[in-house]
């Protein structure tokens, strides 16, 4: 764990080093982290979370830039750390990005399209976090770019979004595990999604959530 923690410090001091010093250097004089072979530079950055991933190690050189894309990498989007204060448009991602790619308005919706699109439909398990501001646009942008989901968690949804979750299932015929924050508040959603995932993924074994589930009462 030690040795983990202190080769994504160096990366990270790499970056920040580089980003500094780039101003006086040539490229021929790049240092000498820039020669590292790109199968050994994805081997290191699996110890580098996702916001390393996108808005440090790319800002080394340009092989680091190529590595830190590799699709490999983004195959698990755990995106419920600290998700309040992460996404705030003044917290250090949003100046990374700012700085990096220019972007100016820094929000989730962003953040997580880029770790879709750096995954290039490989990733195979995604957690969103919860008070999402556009839960219908990003659960459609998980479904239809990302077929190869095994593993799914899904926050709190308002009504007309959790209704549309059968809907989305048979984009993901690979699911294997599909995690609630809190169980379905429909009462009728959840026989419909069910019966999706008997009909459209022969993998799915296992199905988490909280809160007390009653027996249904027989018809009157």
């Amino acid at each position: 764990m030690e040795t983990a923690v202190q080769e994504k410090s160096i990366i990270i001091s790499a970056a920040t080093a580089t980003t500094t010093t780039t101003r006086r250097m040539s490229s021929a004089a790049a240092a000498p982290w820039a020669d590292i072979e790109t199968d050994c530079l994805v081997h290191v950055f699996r110890r580098l979370d996702l916001d390393d991933l996108a808005s440090a190690a790319p800002l080394v050189c340009r092989g680091w830039r190529r590595a830190a894309a590799d699709p490999s990498l983004w195959r698990a989007l755990d995106l419920r750390r600290d998700h309040l204060a992460r996404f705030m448009p003044w917290g250090p991602l949003a100046a990374a990005f700012k700085l990096r790619y220019g972007v100016h308005r820094f929000g989730f919706a962003g953040f997580l399209r880029l770790c879709v699109a750096r995954a290039r439909g490989s990733a195979a398990d995604v957690a969103l976090p919860p008070l999402l501001a556009s839960p219908a646009a990003e659960l459609d942008l998980v479904s239809l770019e990302c077929p190869r989901l095994r593993r799914l968690a899904i926050p709190k949804l308002p009504a007309g979004d959790e209704a549309r979750l059968p809907e989305l299932i048979p984009r993901l015929p690979l699911l294997e595990h599909l995690e609630f924050e809190s169980k379905p508040s429909s009462s009728s959603s959840f026989p419909a999604l069910a019966a999706q995932l008997a009909a459209h993924c022969p993998r799915f074994t296992s199905l988490k959530t909280s809160g007390a589930v009653k027996p249904e009462e027989p018809p009157p």
